[in-house]
């Protein structure tokens, strides 16, 4: 009985050595009949190309809109709910807000040595030149002049300059920076950009050359270097939907290359006692057919206006009037919409939330900075759930 284990186990060691032999045997057999691939490099590298083009990988957001977005409370708000989940670093454009004598964020501040004359999108009166923040500086005498810009919440370490090509360049009165001399022309203005060695959080800039003929400039960027998600925002107050519905402005804002464009406006169109429906509607597709000129293959997003009210503090219902409007061109040109007035609870979470005494500023058409904070979060959840 002993032998027999054995037996068995030399048995069972011959066939699985035959079967392994035999699997060896027809798996050369395959192979040698199958086809040979050959890799063509120069179509692998092509198509890679293509895949790449077709994917970008760049996301940068362009927003549009009234006082709200000027005060800077709610657009800080969206960057801060972006950057959870993006790589978004830099504070993006910067606008010269205190220089044009109005008020500015509390995110960034840009400083001069000398007093600046503005120009800034209106309906009635356009400006001479516009430049991508929707507003210019500029001085026509040839004295020296700097600029400081700070930004504490977001460092960065490059920096954009949109000028007129006879406007000199801005170069670190402090510190170094490598200075590319913008060569591409779009409108009046090209581009410099400024590459710092290490992260900064205040610069100070001035004039490489003595100007002759005077200096205009159109705008700053603030980025980190390989920042792959940009948001970028422009608020004027008083703003409606005509006001950025300017040529010369949707051109500029090639600079920004923007993948996404929202568009928050109606407030200031809603204080009107009635509403033309039609006339609203023609103003809205004016401006979205202009910048899709431009920007073709951007993703719009419309956001309805909050739910707002009347110095008398009665409930303004030409709120509701100018958000319908907005639904119906969104699911008629199929663009994405962020309902505002509806996620605010509409009339009654007006009425509500004013109650309350911490949401609304005392004219009951703003916000405090809690309020525009809470607005900010629910756009930037809206965007990532877009962006993801």
């Amino acid at each position: 009985m002993k032998g027999l284990p054995r037996l068995l186990y030399n048995r069972w060691h011959h066939h699985l050595l035959t079967l392994a032999i035999l699997l060896f045997v027809s798996l050369v057999a395959a192979v040698a009949q199958a086809p040979s691939i050959k890799i063509d490099e120069k179509k692998t590298a092509l198509l890679s190309a293509m895949i790449h083009r077709s994917s970008p990988q760049k996301v940068s957001i362009l927003h549009l809109g009234d006082s709200h977005l000027q005060a800077g409370f709610l657009p800080e708000a969206i960057r801060t709910t972006l950057a959870r989940k993006l790589p978004l670093q830099g504070p993006g454009l910067i606008i010269p807000y205190e220089l044009a004598h109005t008020n500015a964020p509390r995110s960034y501040k840009i400083e001069s040595s000398v007093k600046w004359n503005s120009e800034k999108l209106y309906i009635k009166r356009p400006p001479l030149q516009v430049g991508v923040s929707g507003m210019i500086l500029f001085k026509a005498d040839n004295s020296p002049y700097t600029f400081t810009i700070s930004s504490n919440a977001h460092p960065f370490d490059q920096l954009i300059v949109y000028r007129t090509p006879s406007t000199p360049s801005l170069v670190p009165s402090i510190g170094s920076a490598t200075l590319l001399e913008g060569k591409k022309r779009i409108g009046n203005f090209v581009a410099d950009t400024l590459l710092f060695p290490t992260e900064q959080r205040r610069i100070f800039l001035r004039n490489e050359q003595i100007p002759t003929q005077g200096a205009t400039y159109g705008g700053f960027v603030l980025l980190k270097q390989k920042q792959s998600v940009e948001y970028h925002a422009i608020g004027i107050n008083g703003a409606i939907y005509s006001t950025f519905t300017h040529e010369g402005f949707a051109q500029q804002t090639q600079w920004l290359h923007p993948t996404h464009i929202v568009l928050s406006f109606g407030t200031n169109e809603a204080q009107a006692r009635e509403v033309s429906r039609s006339g609203f509607e023609v103003q809205v597709m004016q401006l979205i057919r202009l910048l899709r000129k431009q920007h073709p293959k951007a993703v719009f997003m419309l956001t309805t206006p909050p739910p707002s009210f009347r110095r008398n503090r009665t409930y303004n219902d030409q709120v509701e009037v100018v958000s319908e409007v907005l639904r119906q061109i969104a699911a008629r040109e199929n663009l994405e919409l962020f309902d505002m007035y509806e996620a605010l609870g509409c009339e009654e979470g007006g009425y509500n939330r004013r109650q309350e005494g911490d949401y609304y500023a005392y004219d009951g058409v703003h916000f405090s900075p809690y309020g525009y904070t809470h607005q900010g979060q629910l756009i930037g959840n809206a965007l990532l759930d877009l962006l993801q």
